[in-house]
């Protein structure tokens, strides 16, 4: 049977949760919807959202209000937490797609001669906290040291009796969370969820899981690596995700209503430069031509890479003697001459901070410890290169299809040609949906896709599909 389009009835449920009291659901906004606007990128902290509600009063579900009648924008407050879920309407019933926090509630007015008031809440989901949480703070030894008013400033640094020992176990603790030691990028990545975890302690981060699916078993080595003030959670895991290898993501859970993950995984890269289906029954997602409203796909020479340069941290240490990076590192540098000819240089250069692991000494360069880095170092770059080097040729751009809230940014989307049996495969890299009740009903999903290229032969098996029928 010929793919056909579905008549499909979408829906939405909205609940707002008041943390002081319990973390409970409040409050469901889902019958007072007027529009929902959800957007997020892959491999980014937070998305963001904005939901649209009438001007009209309701009861406050708030106990300090003692159940007064209220504007939206007068109960809302920002970092009440918020639950968005869609439904397209074609049997998959409600799918999770935001946990969220309240940025600002506003009143807004639009129109002339008859103006309509509406009240806007927009916000970001929760991981707006890894965003703007200053992990280089901690404030323990300061609380001891108020709560111990007799302590002076030498017994706070010096004393070492039984009765001072605490106040100096919290101060080499906090240097101990400061400044991080060897280990791999998931450990590394635990080692900050714990400390994040336990600085914050409330409920919006209960409602957050931190996981690792890598085999990277490369480690972290460089002297200079402290995280000071100033420095968000989400900068210190990046800094030590060691990507391009792995990615570092986060989004709402896509089965768990009222759960966040923030997760450390492998990049979906293949010896061949290709994108990996191994979680193929997870990821893949089938597009019907029939289900694209609208699309824009083409290469782009702005994707172009004719050079590569991989520089782990071992190499750092020669280029104050070679001065220039390729020279001190030729033979981890990829490139295509013809193309440089023709392009001029496009180049990429991947500086980290990680050596492999079986070299013992980091901060030596000799020859010895490059001779032991060489043959992994040199797979990472050609592993790299071949990621890299065609990017050129693979499609980029958007594409715009009915309500899909399944699909998440990372997701590989595989779009069926016309009537044709055959398939192009593209990685999401941003996604947002669109929930119009008022004024002009639109219910819409939209992509921005990347790596866009012929797919190989696909199991229908491992396919999720919309609106459509096969």
């Amino acid at each position: 049977m010929k793919p056909y389009f579905q008549t499909y009835s979408p829906r939405c449920r909205v609940l707002i949760y008041d943390l002081l009291a319990g973390g409970q659901a409040q409050a469901d906004l889902s019958n007072d919807i007027l529009s929902i606007a959800t957007n997020k990128a892959y491999g980014r902290a937070a998305g963001t959202w904005q939901i649209m509600l009438p001007y009209k009063q309701v009861k406050s579900w708030k106990s300090k209000d003692g159940g007064a009648m209220k504007y939206y924008h007068e109960i809302l407050e920002p970092d009440d937490m918020i639950t968005i879920e869609l439904d397209a309407g074609d049997g998959k019933g409600m799918q999770p797609v935001m946990l969220g926090l309240v940025d600002r509630p506003s009143l807004v007015r639009q129109g002339d001669v008859h103006p309509v008031r509406q009240v806007k809440v927009s916000g970001q989901d929760v991981g707006k906290l890894l965003a703007k949480h200053d992990i280089g703070w901690d404030i323990s030894a300061a609380q001891i040291q108020k709560s111990n008013q007799s302590l002076g400033r030498a017994a706070f640094v010096d004393q070492t009796d039984d009765g001072k020992q605490g106040v100096k176990d919290y101060i080499k603790s906090y240097m101990a969370r400061v400044v991080l030691q060897t280990g791999t990028a998931a450990s590394q990545f635990e080692q900050l969820a714990l400390l994040f975890l336990n600085q914050l302690n409330n409920r919006v981060v209960k409602n957050m899981d931190f996981k690792t699916d890598t085999d990277d078993t490369w480690m972290v080595w460089d002297p200079s690596i402290m995280f000071i003030k100033n420095t968000t959670v989400w900068d210190a895991m990046s800094r030590l995700s060691h990507r391009p290898y792995n990615m570092l993501n986060a989004d709402t859970s896509v089965s768990d209503v009222g759960k966040f993950e923030v997760i450390l995984e492998r990049n979906p890269i293949t010896t061949f430069g290709e994108t990996d289906r191994s979680q193929a029954g997870v990821d893949l997602h089938l597009v019907d031509d029939t289900e694209i409203i609208n699309d824009d796909l083409g290469v782009s020479d702005a994707e172009r890479i004719n050079l590569l340069c991989y520089w782990p941290t071992l190499y750092k240490y020669a280029v104050s003697e070679c001065i220039d990076i390729v020279m001190s590192n030729s033979e981890l540098t990829k490139f295509d001459a013809d193309s440089i000819a023709l392009h001029g240089y496009c180049s990429k250069i991947i500086d980290d901070v990680f050596v492999p692991v079986n070299v013992t000494d980091p901060m030596s360069d000799s020859a010895a410890n490059q001779k032991i880095a060489w043959a992994p170092s040199q797979e990472r770059a050609t592993l790299f290169w071949n990621w890299y080097q065609e990017n050129h040729t693979y499609e980029s751009g958007t594409i715009l299809t009915h309500l899909r809230p399944e699909i998440r940014a990372g997701h590989c989307l595989v779009v069926r040609q016309g009537n044709t049996s055959n398939f192009k495969e593209y990685l999401v890299e941003q996604v947002s949906h669109q929930y119009n009740v008022n004024p002009m009903p639109q219910f819409t999903t939209a992509y921005q896709v990347t790596r866009g290229q012929d797919a190989a032969e696909i199991k229908k098996s491992n396919l999720t599909t919309g609106g459509i029928m096969q």
